[in-house]
C-alpha cells in the first residue's frame, strides 16, 4: 500500500487473523513433552520439511510431522537415509482439529521452515498453547513473531 498507492505507513495497521482461544482452551493436551519438535502443515516443496529433517540430524529430540502431501514418501525416505527415522514420526493428516491442538500442547517447539507463508495461523495457535515457535522470516509470521521475545525468526 505504501509502494503502490503511496499511502503513509503511519496510517496503516496490520490486523492479524484470530484464533479460537475458547476452543483451544477446551482441548485437553496432556503434559508438555521435553525435546519434542512439531511440524504441522502440508508436505509440499515450499514448506521445506526436508530442511527441517536435515537440521534434525544433530539434535537429540523427537520430531513429529503432522500433515500430508506430495512430498510424504520423499521425506520418509530422506529420514531413513539420514538415519533419523527412529526419532521422526510422520503422523499424517490428523482426524480432527482438536487432535492437532493436542499435539501442539504436548510439543516443546513448533517449527515452520517455509520458504513462503501468507499468514501462517499454526504458529499463533502454538504460541497460545505455550509452545515455543521457530519460523523462517516469511511475510506472515514475521509480522507477529518478535525474534527473541515470543519466538525465533530465522533467515530463509
Amino acid at each position: 500500500m505504501i509502494n503502490i498507492m503511496g499511502m503513509d505507513g503511519r496510517n496503516i495497521d496490520i490486523i492479524p487473523s484470530g484464533i479460537d482461544i475458547k476452543y483451544i482452551d477446551k482441548v485437553r493436551g496432556g503434559k508438555k513433552e521435553r525435546d519434542t519438535v512439531l511440524y504441522v502443515g502440508r508436505l509440499v516443496p515450499q514448506k521445506r520439511v526436508d530442511v527441517l529433517l536435515r537440521a534434525f540430524v544433530n539434535l537429540d529430540a523427537e520430531l513429529r510431522v503432522v500433515g500430508s502431501g506430495s512430498e510424504l514418501n520423499k521425506l520418509v525416505n530422506l529420514s531413513r537415509r539420514l538415519r533419523i527415522s527412529s526419532k521422526t514420526h510422520f503422523l499424517g493428516r490428523l482426524d480432527s482439529y482438536s487432535d492437532v491442538i493436542k499435539e501442539m500442547k504436548r510439543a516443546s517447539v513448533l517449527v515452520l521452515p517455509s520458504v513462503r507463508e501468507c499468514f501462517g495461523i499454526i504458529p499463533l495457535e502454538a504460541m497460545y498453547c505455550k509452545t515455543a515457535v521457530i519460523s523462517t522470516a516469511t511475510d506472515g509470521p514475521r509480522d507477529y513473531i518478535k525474534n527473541g521475545y515470543n519466538g525465533r525468526v530465522l533467515k530463509r
